[in-house]
């Protein structure tokens, strides 16, 4: 089990969740699977609803656990495809990807005009 983060950007969730808690839908194929008004669900040992970012309790820290069925396009429990999922979402504190490749293609970008310049 891995934290991805889910396509919406604001929830970091484990990977074998079937639903994200921010958003409703389905890591894997993204289908809406919880209307909004069932995104923060209670806690099953205390009752405070889950956090909607990492989807769990504040108060007593349980993991949000649900009796879902796998979606249709077989996330959780098709182990290719949640490989797939936590290759492509994978999440690490302190990890700011975007910024590093933005990053590297500007670097990438101004070495590339100092070696035509230069080739002149």
């Amino acid at each position: 089990m891995a934290s991805i983060r889910c396509e919406d950007g604001r929830s970091v969730i484990e990977s074998t969740l079937p639903v994200c808690l921010g958003c409703g839908r389905c890591p894997g194929c993204g289908v809406v699977r919880l209307a909004s008004d069932q995104l923060a669900p209670e806690c099953a040992v205390c009752g405070v609803p889950h956090c909607i970012g990492c989807g769990r309790c504040h108060k007593c820290g349980a993991a949000f656990e649900t009796e879902m069925a796998a979606c249709s396009c077989g996330h959780p429990n098709d182990p290719e495809k949640l490989r797939s999922i936590e290759r492509a979402f994978a999440f690490s504190p302190g990890r700011s990807g975007c910024f590093a490749i933005a990053g590297a293609a500007v670097v990438l970008f101004l070495a590339t005009i100092d070696l035509i310049e230069s080739c002149w």
